[in-house]
């Protein structure tokens, strides 16, 4: 596929723009290469701004893609090789990485608290002292998720204790 466009300066540029799937790759692994490090840096900015832009991330499940309001979301916690995101309506289980699902999600407003379990900031009710220097967090569905001693001074800060 070729692609014209008009350069910054009226000066016309012409791009030649192949999509090559590899089904060898992971689910949310993208490879771009061009020649000119501005033009991949302009590429990247395109692409990044695109994805903050969404406010809603799509869940593959077994036969059908479910679309979730980000801001729904409650917690996301991996057990074996499934990640289950919970909101107030449903659970939703999908073969998503954990830290595929950080790179679609705001950091301002989700915190990883284990090496499995991810929390939506607004949606914590409470936290309590746990035992040997823990945290639990009371989420609004009424979960209670543990936070490891690794993650509390990240969490603590972002919450402003």
């Amino acid at each position: 596929m070729s692609m014209h466009q008009e350069g910054e300066m009226g000066m016309s540029e012409d791009y030649r723009v192949e999509l090559t799937l590899d089904e060898e790759l992971d689910e949310n692994h993208i490879v771009i290469q061009c020649r000119s490090q501005t033009l991949g840096a302009r590429i990247l900015s395109h692409l990044n701004s695109l994805a903050g832009d969404r406010k809603r991330l799509v869940v593959k499940q077994a036969e059908e893609y479910v679309m979730v309001q980000k801001s729904e979301i409650i917690l996301a916690e991996v057990y074996g090789k499934e990640l289950t995101l919970y909101t107030q309506k449903e659970e939703l289980k999908t073969s998503k990485t954990l830290s595929s699902l950080m790179g679609e999600l705001s950091k301002e407003k989700f915190v990883q608290v284990s090496k499995s379990s991810v929390l939506n900031m607004e949606m914590i009710q409470r936290v309590e002292p746990s035992f040997s220097g823990n945290l639990v967090a009371r989420m609004a569905n009424g979960m209670r998720v543990s936070i490891s001693r690794r993650y509390v001074p990240q969490l603590k800060n972002m919450l402003g204790i």
